[in-house]
Formats: C-alpha cells, structure tokens, sequence
C-alpha cells in the first residue's frame, strides 16, 4: 500500500517535471484567443482582464482529466465570484463535448475549436503537450502560474486569496455617482431634430477605464428609440419616416460617444490593491 501510495505521489510529480518544461512562463504575456463556446458565441481572453481567469485545457477523452473534474469542480463553486474558469476542449465532436460537460455538471465557460488536439491553434498558442494542463492568467493578462496539476492551481488560487489579492474596487468617476449623473446632464445635448418630432431614447454606451484613469475605447453598444405619437410625425411618408429614425439614432448614438469621450479622467478600478482596466457600461438617456 504504501509503495503504490509512493508510486502515485511520484507520477503526479512527474507531469509537472516532464511537460510544464514548454509551457509559457510566469510573467509572460498569455496570448489573446477567440474561441466559440457551447452555444456558439464567440469568447476572447482579453474580455476579462480586470479578473483572474483560468485556462483548464482538457478533452473529455482524457482519462487524467476526468479525474480531475471534481477538484475542478470545487474550485469553481468556492472561487467562481472571483475567477473566471475557462476549460478550452480539445474534442472534435460537439455533440460529446456538449453531452459530456452537461452530464457531468462543469458549470463554468466552456470554448473549443472543435479540432484535433495537435490541429488546433490554441494547443500551439500555449504549448499544450500534456492533458489536462492548467494556465492561471493575472489581470493584467500575463500568465501567474502554469502547470499539469490541479493540486497546484489550488495551492496557487489560496495563495492569491490569503494575500488579497481577489479584493476588487471598482472604478470611480470624480467626486461619485452623483456628480457624475449632473456632469451627463449638464453636457448632454439633445439632438434638434430629434427633439423637434418628439423622439427618446436610451443609449447603453460601454468603454473601458485605464490604469491611469483614462477613459478609451467608447463602443455604442445598444440604442433603444422610441417613436414619437405626435401628428408631426404621422403626417411623414413611410419613407421620410425611416429616414428621420435612421437620422435620429445616428444623432443619438454620436452624442452619447461625445459625452463620454468628454469625461474626465476616472479613479481607477483596482484587484489586490493593483490598478487594473475595467470596462463599463453606461446607460444615457435622452427624455424630455
């Protein structure tokens, strides 16, 4: 008993020794990915870099990584308000993947290629030669620890927690959310021709706030117009109509994005007390 327990203890070390010689090195920067998940949309890395992520490569033939599959479950339910889990396949079937990973309850994100293990671009990306093999990524997008066991991720994500560093505090505009409400207020202006036919609107605009507080990368990602119920409006042709709608949400969408790139720089958002980059998404109405 005790020479199969010595047998084990030394195979687990052996992975580690023997296939984590290649992978990528602490410090490093981890490449970015688009990968599909199970229901077919579309998952990039670098979404989530205001957050710790792990990268658990695995196939759901691999004998080793179904032992695995309990650890990793509880590391999920125990880290999953703080980490993003990530479990890149390395199946070639959906069907079994799908099946295998509703079956066996792995709640969090899950992204293929839907290749061959050795086809796929990812395995390359990352120096995969060994299943499972784990990548914890910082949130700064560098790689904080890669390894073939699981024990060690844990020992890695306790570390992390008893240290702090999962604190998170998100970014500030100046002064609060109240001065913040007063300065969209004060600087927004309501499009003439919009207000003119009685249009409203709200507008989710998402951006990102740097390191250093700067705000970038100003995205309109929805705009929700509603049609004025006035005679001005329905005295328009059908095709004066759509081109006033089109007109008006162009008008909109622009002074959202021109409020917001006039904002002033934000106190950052921070993990452990680091700054880190944060995207936000912010609503802006427009009602009279």
């Amino acid at each position: 008993m005790l020479a199969l327990m010595f047998g084990m203890a030394a195979q687990a070390q052996d992975t580690d020794s023997i296939y984590a010689k290649e992978l990528l090195p602490v410090g490093s920067k981890a490449p970015d990915f688009t990968l599909t998940t199970i229901d077919g949309k579309k998952q990039k890395l670098s979404n989530n870099y205001s957050c710790y992520q792990v990268l658990d490569f695995w196939a759901s033939w691999c004998g080793d990584c179904r032992k695995d599959i309990p650890a990793m479950k509880e590391l999920f339910k125990k880290y999953k308000k703080d980490v993003t889990f990530i479990g890149v396949s390395f199946d070639d079937d959906k069907e079994k993947w799908t099946d295998f990973v509703q079956k066996n309850e792995m709640k969090w994100l899950h992204v293929s290629e839907l290749k061959k293990w050795k086809e796929t671009n990812i395995s390359q990306q990352y120096k995969i030669t060994w299943l499972p093999t784990m990548y914890l990524i910082d949130p700064f997008g560098k790689v904080a620890l890669a390894t073939t066991q699981v024990e060690k991720l844990a020992a890695k994500l306790k570390e992390i927690g008893e240290a702090g560093g999962y604190v998170r505090k998100i970014p500030e505009f100046p002064g609060g959310i109240n001065v913040l409400m007063k300065f969209l207020s004060v600087n927004i202006k309501y499009p003439s021709e919009a207000d003119r036919y009685g249009f409203t609107a709200k507008v989710t605009v998402t951006f990102t706030v740097d390191t250093d507080g700067s705000v970038s990368e100003e995205k309109i990602h929805q705009c929700t117009m509603n049609e004025p119920q006035t005679r001005k409006f329905e005295k328009l042709t059908t095709a004066e109509k759509a081109e006033l709608r089109a007109n008006c949400r162009w008008r909109f969408n622009e002074e959202a994005l021109r409020v917001i790139r006039m904002m002033p720089a934000w106190k950052p958002g921070t993990i452990g007390g680091k700054p880190v980059k944060v995207k936000f998404a912010l609503p802006i109405i427009f009602k009279k």
